[in-house]
């Protein structure tokens, strides 16, 4: 699902215990947000989290208000190769010191407040799980207070780069094989680069051709842990399969086998056979880590 609909869903969840507190718990949100990198289910209840956090400690008739913004990586700090979107949960509540702040993520944590005492019990593991799950998606978490003065928590999710995460899921896979001494190969499919081949297209055609291409190798994976993405700066197939030697040259065989029944024409409506090259790389052979066995295609991706 969409981030937007995750917010809608949490905020739906807490709309009933906002009005018996008149609390004005509402959304903040920029339409056309970029799809994020997220586990449905964690990131929802990060936001569970923050605005149960917001609700104890916000007093009646205060306010609650959950916000976004995408952060392109040109406006990031940190030599960022990915945009982000950053999100915020602000309340209207007594605020947190400085000294505070640093303790907010800490497990059993109890920051000790000014409101009744019967209704504010502290952080307790909450923080410190939101924190951890937002670190697990490559994202971070902080918050901005002053104490009087309510409190905002960000945190960043990284948008969807298919050609980025594959690099990353491919080192997982690698890191996988190391511990159990499996397979991992990755597979390279091009048109691109076969002389005169892209020629014959037009430029709409040539972009189906490839998208062609993608389909099937999707449709001819048999390994639920195998992952085909198209690098599509470049026109290539990307596959991280489970597979040695043999394997490799089956799922080849099928790919390409499959692909010359698929009926392909020309500027010229000629229908023609898809000349594929196919490049299997292998760990540790021909590489230790993604980036290695990429830039062996040179295809240095997400690094």
């Amino acid at each position: 699902k969409a981030l937007e609909d995750i917010v809608k869903e949490a905020v739906v969840t807490f709309r009933a215990q906002a009005a018996s507190k008149f609390i004005n718990l509402k959304t903040s949100l920029p339409k056309g947000l970029p799809d994020v990198y997220i586990d449905h289910d964690r990131i929802a209840q990060v936001f569970v989290n923050l605005i149960a956090n917001a609700m104890k400690f916000t007093p009646d008739k205060g306010r609650i208000i959950v916000s976004a913004q995408l952060l392109k990586k040109n406006r990031l700090a940190d030599n960022a190769v990915l945009d982000f979107v950053e999100v915020s949960v602000e309340d209207t509540g007594p605020g947190i010191s400085a000294e505070d702040i640093d303790k907010l993520f800490v497990k059993f944590q109890r920051i000790p407040q000014k409101l009744d005492a019967a209704k504010v019990k502290g952080t307790g593991l909450g923080l410190a799980i939101t924190k951890e799950i937002v670190e697990a998606h490559s994202g971070r978490i902080w918050i901005e207070s002053e104490q009087g003065s309510g409190a905002k928590f960000f945190f960043t999710l990284p948008v969807y780069d298919e050609e980025f995460f594959f690099v990353e899921y491919l080192d997982k896979q690698i890191v996988k094989a190391s511990d159990t001494k499996g397979n991992v190969c990755l597979l390279a499919f091009d048109l691109a680069s076969i002389m005169g081949f892209k020629q014959r297209f037009t430029p709409a055609q040539f972009e189906a051709v490839v998208e062609q291409l993608y389909k099937t190798a999707k449709e001819n994976i048999r390994r639920p842990t195998d992952l085909v993405v198209r690098q599509k700066s470049k026109n290539r197939i990307l596959i991280a399969a489970d597979a040695d030697k043999a394997g490799a040259a089956v799922l080849i065989e099928r790919i390409v086998k499959d692909l010359s029944k698929k009926k392909i024409k020309d500027k010229d409506d000629r229908q023609i056979s898809v000349a594929i090259r196919a490049v299997p790389l292998f760990f540790p052979n021909d590489g230790s880590i993604a980036v290695d066995l990429l830039k062996k295609l040179d295809m240095p991706l997400g690094g």
